[in-house]
């Protein structure tokens, strides 16, 4: 029987994980129910490796910032002011007095500026390389942070599966206690009628036996506490949060699997590795070059302007004397900057050579490795496959098995020790087919990874739900206003209180691009509350070119807020009461990053946060079923 638990041993790896986070402590808990694919979304949101990974980018960006400004004038100033002796044109003319004594009391102030520019004409690819290899190194960087994020996907989906997995052998081990329930009762009733074929040991057996399971039972509900914990971390959600997965049971998956050959063709192209490899070596090339330059000298337009003034010293007007406390002059010439240190030169020449070389031979690991590893993680799948139909078939037959051996010892013809027998085979191949199955999801997993697949689908429903509550008595108390009639109020839609779901990204739209619609699949975000006078607020859906308040009556009271820095939408609904935590939550398509739910005393408010930089073009209809927000362009 301890072979039903087999399945959940890789879950007391994520015994490290640990956190907590507090809520409203008088409203119910806001329910999240995810998909694969919602999961890795926020899990990408929240992931601290894809900052690194977004400062590293930014940190090459700037590399090549600098490399590029290497490209224009250099300009240095330097300034002084301090004591100077005072000097006149007789200790020159018609004599030059050579035993001039100095005296602290003949000094004076003087104060200089010196300037030079040089701006570069020619280098001999110093600049040029260099700028070269930072456009390279950036898409090294970015090519690195798409590992990582192929590297977050992977890892959700080991806790996802993870998690299925636990509650599928959690209610094997439900199934088999049932089982042994129904049997001791019937062992218990048969000892009583004095029926001939039971004795009292057999029902010790039973009894033995259970004890066991619910051992067992205690470890299963241990592994799929872990692994709902291990997911929420990987999600940034606090431990208190109420998560659910949406796919309720483990099962094979309908879609064909490809070619091997399909899989190494699209991780040639796909696999940001091979991506890091290719213009890694480019950027190395150009570094190589960049250190041969500088072999040779640099060229460039110079300038220069120098000035100095002392009080009381006499401005001499002569080319073969310059006075350096007294003087104005400058000029322009072409220049040649030579730095003959071959050796130091060669040194570096030879250590990016060596850079560049030691890319080279990552190659071809690469090239040999990465179809190995394609190759085993599409036996692993065709393995698990093949397993996953064997242990099919072997716990139907177990089933039977039991079935059998329960109805006998029922009729007093079988003995307990069938039963137990029978129980034990079934809950062991009906674990090892569930554990075949997440055997197979997870080897597809490491598969689209290894060929550099997308990490996840196009988005599905995010369905966040909350107990129902009594529609109130009291009447409608505010009126319904236009748009042109909603007088300016004061910009309190942040004062919304934050759910246990994470802030969202920074806003997709900082530069102020315009918005596009996108032809993706609708995203509901369920909500509960009620009134007498609007009806119940049942959810808030997305459309291609609309976002809808769905609500159980037709709106008749409601009030609009604009707000522009950030463009924000608010609709307050008065008269309706839930008694739900305010929550936030993200949306990012349709021009929309993120819905926020408050509710107040006297009404709900309804806050649309916009990526755009402006408020696009709207009109709000009432329906039937809610209001319609309808946008151009579309939402």
């Amino acid at each position: 029987m301890k072979t039903v638990i087999s399945g959940i041993t890789f879950i007391g790896l994520l015994t490290l994980l640990s956190g907590t986070a507090l809520c409203a402590p008088d409203a119910p808990k806001i329910r999240l129910v995810l998909g694969l694919s919602d999961c890795i979304r926020i899990s990408l949101k929240s992931a601290p490796e894809l900052g690194e990974a977004q400062a590293d980018i930014e940190q090459t960006t700037s590399r090549l910032d600098e490399a590029k400004s290497y490209r224009y004038p250099q300009i240095e100033v330097m300034t002084l002011f301090g004591p100077a002796p005072r000097a006149r044109r007789e200790d020159i003319y018609p004599v030059i007095t050579t035993d001039k004594t100095f005296k602290f009391n003949e000094m004076t102030w003087f104060s200089s500026a010196d300037a030079t520019i040089i701006q570069p004409l020619y280098t001999f690819g110093k600049i040029s390389e260099n700028m070269k290899a930072a456009t390279h190194g950036i898409e090294v960087d970015r090519s690195r942070k798409d590992q990582r994020v192929n590297e977050i996907a992977l890892k959700v989906k080991e806790y996802y599966f993870g998690l299925m997995l636990a509650r599928e052998l959690k209610e094997v081990v439900l199934e088999v206690q049932e089982t042994l329930q129904k049997a001791k009762g019937k062992a218990r009733k048969m000892l009583d009628t004095g029926t001939n074929g039971i004795e009292e040991i057999d029902l010790f057996k039973l009894e033995a036996f259970t004890g066991e399971v619910s051992k067992y039972l205690e470890e299963a509900k241990k592994g799929e506490s872990l692994a709902l914990a291990a997911l929420k971390t990987r999600l940034g959600l606090p431990m208190t949060s109420q998560l659910e997965i949406s796919n309720e049971r483990l099962t094979l998956d309908d879609a064909m699997i490809p070619e091997f050959e399909t899989y190494l063709g699209n991780a040639r192209s796909r696999r940001p590795e091979y991506r890091q490899i290719s213009e890694g070596l480019k950027a190395r090339s150009a570094l190589v070059e960049a250190a041969k330059a500088n072999y040779y000298p640099d060229i460039f337009l110079g300038g220069l302007f120098s000035w100095a003034y002392a009080d009381d010293r006499d401005r001499i007007r002569n080319p073969y004397i310059n006075d350096q406390f007294k003087h104005l002059n400058g000029g322009v010439a072409l220049g040649l900057r030579w730095k003959l240190d071959f050796g130091i030169t060669g040194a570096r020449v030879a250590g990016e050579q060596a850079q560049y070389n030691r890319l080279l031979s990552t190659r071809e690991y690469a090239d040999a490795n990465i179809p190995l590893q394609i190759k085993k993680h599409y036996l692993d799948l065709k393995e698990a496959e093949n397993s996953a139909a064997a242990t099919k078939s072997a716990y139907s037959n177990a089933k039977k098995w039991a079935v059998t051996a329960v109805a006998n010892f029922d009729f007093g013809v079988g003995p307990a020790k069938e039963i137990l027998e029978a129980l034990q085979a079934y809950a062991r191949m009906r674990a090892a087919y569930f554990q075949s199955i997440y055997n197979f999801k997870i080897a597809r997993a490491n598969l689209e990874y290894a060929a550099g697949e997308s990490p996840f689908d196009p988005s599905k429903p995010v369905i966040i739900s909350a107990p129902e509550t009594p529609a109130p008595t009291t009447p409608p108390s505010v009126e319904f206003q236009t748009e042109k009639e909603a007088p300016p109020e004061k910009d309190d839609t942040d004062a919304v209180t934050q759910a246990e779901i994470p802030h969202d990204a920074p806003r997709s739209s900082e530069k102020g691009e315009p918005l596009t619609a996108v032809k993706q699949n609708p995203i509901r975000i369920a909500v509960t509350g009620s009134g007498k006078s609007n009806g119940g607020v049942s959810g808030i859906s997305f459309g291609d070119n609309y976002a809808e308040i769905q609500t159980t009556a037709r709106i008749v009271h409601y009030k609009q807020i604009k707000l522009d820095t950030p463009p924000r939408l608010a609709i307050d609904i008065p008269n309706v009461k839930c008694n739900i935590a305010s929550q936030t939550t993200p949306v990012q398509q349709f021009g929309i990053e993120k819905v926020r739910i408050g509710c107040h005393s006297k009404f709900i408010r309804i806050v649309l946060d916009f990526s755009a930089t402006k408020l696009p073009v709207y009109e709000i209809s009432s329906k039937d079923t809610g209001l319609r927000i309808s946008t151009t362009p579309a939402i």
